[in-house]
This record gives C-alpha cells, sequence and structure tokens, in this order.
C-alpha cells in the first residue's frame, strides 16, 4: 500500500476524515474522489466540491476502502487544513 494510503488509516484514527453521506456534513477541505466511482456518486460530489469552492483529486477508490478497513469508497474528505496540507505534499501536489 502506497504512504498516503497509509496516513489516510492515521487520519481515520484521528478523526480527521468523513465518508459517506457525513462528507456533506462536514466542513471538508480536500476532497477524495474515487475514479471508479458510479456516474452519479461522481457528479454529486464534483457539484458539491464546485458549490463550496474545495479542492479535489480523483483516487483509486479500492486502495481508499483498504486504508479504512472497507471494501470500497467512492469519497471521502479531509476535514483538517494540516492533514489536507500534509496529503497534497505526499502526493507531491501542494498547489492544486
Amino acid at each position: 500500500m502506497d504512504k498516503e494510503y497509509g496516513f489516510l488509516g492515521l487520519l481515520n484514527k484521528a478523526g480527521k476524515l468523513a465518508f459517506g453521506e457525513a462528507i456533506y456534513g462536514s466542513r471538508p477541505r480536500l476532497l477524495l474522489i474515487a475514479t471508479t466511482a458510479s456516474a452519479n456518486s461522481k457528479k454529486r460530489l464534483l457539484d458539491f466540491a464546485a458549490f463550496k469552492k474545495i479542492p479535489y483529486l480523483e483516487e483509486d477508490g479500492e486502495k481508499m476502502g483498504q486504508a479504512l478497513g472497507r471494501d470500497f469508497l467512492s469519497g471521502l474528505a479531509i476535514i483538517d487544513d494540516k492533514a489536507a496540507k500534509a496529503y497534497l505534499q505526499k502526493k507531491g501536489k501542494e498547489n492544486i
């Protein structure tokens, strides 16, 4: 597993992630959207990101799910500024 996906597991334990319907009730700093998410899920997450002006990345949904002990995630939100910046640094994308 890549380092950034292991980092997601740590963020989850620290309470810095939201997934499922909790994404829409949180204050995301960065959205991670699965490349293989259904068209409806992807559209809903992209519309939410555009409306709230939230940066997003497309990631592997299976790897995101495995990092959190699930089969698959269509999307998740990092809800902490420092955690979002650290994740972007691990991906080599400080400015998106």
